[in-house]
């Protein structure tokens, strides 16, 4: 018998993935209908518990009195009938009669602390990990394929819901208000005029919706379709990475970490635009500029790193605090003070070209105007005083609600990746060039308050802390620090779900 070819053993990856996530997506739903039981007082939690399992009752969240939420994983005829007939239960909502129907919103399912985008991304992470230790270029070009392929499906097949739990009814910003009429829409994205806050990013949202007919319902689908759009560009960054550090195991690993992070869940359908200023590509492309020493070279990279920076601010505004942490990397390296003031010169001019070019279409070819839109201020957080601004309570850092709402922020955003990535970098260099970039991206999110609370501005959290990636390329560096990066990158997930789901962390508008 002829031996099996040994190349073809790293088969194995790609075909596993593609089983487990089709599995993901068929056996973890990406959300469920809300469904609210009210139980006999009589009933004990045992059997209450039993209950559940019998009426495909899952993620049970405590109301009040006898009260729960759950997501209805049956929605049959013969389950809802159970439920609106069964004597140990009070009331049920969100069934309807004529013919008996689920009728509640459909809100984030979970299994255990995550939901299915969560595992996605850390197959599709792991996979990626895994292509790292491939024995050719061939291979790990094939896994990195496979792992884009992948995620394209995930983010089709696992659309992530409007509401994120029974107390949350929208998790995603202003989208709402974005969409509540036709007119709303196009007075936010660029009909008439362009909002300098997110001015490229909104006349995109514009260009889709044009192309899905301006209709009505066209601006929801719109938000959708624009959130894969962007998915895609983040992976063609994290092609363009690739090729430039010539598929190296190192850069595999760090496109392992990138896609495993929290950040890839808003490809998934999230339904605003803070998220538009991360680039996985920005950061490499400038640190290869900065250490590179042939000068054609050395402006080639800093000219790219710069242009992406300007390109992501022009998409949403926060993407300027990625440029300055640029700037500053530029400063913080170990070249001589010309070289620096000149690296520094290449990638400003370059990064702010990017980033305002577009007005001149606006006004010379569009011929529309332009708004500041949220761009005239933000609200920042005070060291030990609190303020009202937007109609809204601002914690201060030095509170307990500031200090666990910025312990959870961090988590989130990646955070400890970046702390690890300091204990295992290589190179003072290297080290220097990011502590730079991080210092302005640490201040930044510890003073940023997000207005709707962490909760409802994700995405404009996630906005905050470009820092992640410097920090993953440094995790990449060891292969057991990869590999603790994706357990910080585990608890980063849960602290996003978590978040995400409780009412706490949506600031209410006070009473005026």
């Amino acid at each position: 018998m002829r031996p099996f070819p040994r190349g073809l053993a790293w088969l194995s990856g790609p075909l596993l993935a593609v089983v487990v996530v089709l599995l993901l997506v068929r056996l973890v739903p990406a959300s469920g209908p809300a469904i609210q039981v009210s139980w006999k007082d009589t009933l004990s939690a045992v059997q209450r518990q039993s209950l559940e399992r019998r009426l495909h009752l899952v993620n049970p969240t405590y109301r009040e009195g006898t009260r729960w939420g759950y997501v209805l994983d049956d929605a049959s005829q013969s389950n809802l009938w159970m439920l609106a007939h069964l004597p140990t239960i009070n009331a049920v909502s969100f069934i309807g009669e004529n013919p008996l129907r689920s009728t509640g919103p459909l809100i984030l399912r979970l299994d255990g602390p995550y939901t299915v985008q969560s595992f996605i991304c850390f197959a599709l992470g792991l996979l990626v990990l895994t292509g790292s230790f491939a024995p050719t270029r061939g291979w790990r070009q094939s896994y990195f394929a496979c792992a884009c392929a992948l995620f394209v499906l995930g983010w089709i097949a696992c659309e992530l819901p409007l509401h994120a739990s029974h107390e949350v009814s929208n998790w995603m910003g202003d989208y709402t208000t974005y969409t509540e009429d036709r007119a709303q829409f196009e007075t936010y994205f660029g009909y008439e005029v362009a909002r300098f806050h997110f001015h490229l990013g909104g006349y995109v949202l514009n260009l889709v919706d044009r192309a899905l007919g301006s209709t009505d319902s066209s601006p929801q689908t719109a938000f959708l379709v624009t959130s894969w759009l962007m998915g895609g560009v983040f992976l063609m960054g994290a092609l363009i990475v690739a090729v430039v550090e010539g598929w190296s195991a190192h850069v595999m690993r760090y496109l392992s970490l990138s896609l495993a992070a929290p950040v890839m869940l808003f490809f998934f359908g999230y339904r605003e635009l803070g998220y538009f200023s991360l680039s996985i590509a920005a950061f490499p492309l400038l640190l290869r500029g900065l250490t590179s020493d042939p000068e054609t070279s050395r402006i080639k990279y800093l000219a790219g790193g710069g242009a992406l920076h300007g390109v992501r601010a022009a998409l949403h505004g926060f993407g300027l605090v990625s440029l300055g942490a640029s700037l500053a990397a530029t400063v913080f390296s170990t070249a001589s003070l010309r070289s620096r003031l000149e690296n520094a010169s290449t990638v400003f001019l370059w990064g702010f070209t990017a980033y305002l070019i577009w007005l001149v279409g606006y006004f010379l070819v569009l011929g529309v105007s332009v708004a500041p839109g949220h761009a005239t201020g933000i609200p920042f957080r005070h060291l030990f005083d609190g303020y009202v601004a937007e109609y809204r309570m601002v914690a201060p850092i030095v509170s307990a609600r500031g200090l666990r709402e910025l312990g959870l922020e961090s988590l989130m955003v990646g955070v400890p990746i970046l702390a690890l990535g300091f204990l295992v970098g290589r190179g003072s260099g290297e080290r220097r060039i990011v502590a730079g970039y991080a210092a302005v991206s640490v201040a930044f999110l510890l003073l940023f308050w997000p207005a709707q609370g962490p909760g409802a501005d994700a995405d404009s959290v996630f906005a905050a802390f470009s820092a992640f990636f410097p920090g993953a390329w440094l995790c990449a560096r060891s292969t057991k620090a990869t590999a603790l990066g994706f357990a910080f990158l585990a608890l980063a997930h849960a602290a996003f779900w978590f978040v995400v789901r409780q009412a706490e962390f949506v600031n209410q508008r006070l009473d005026v």
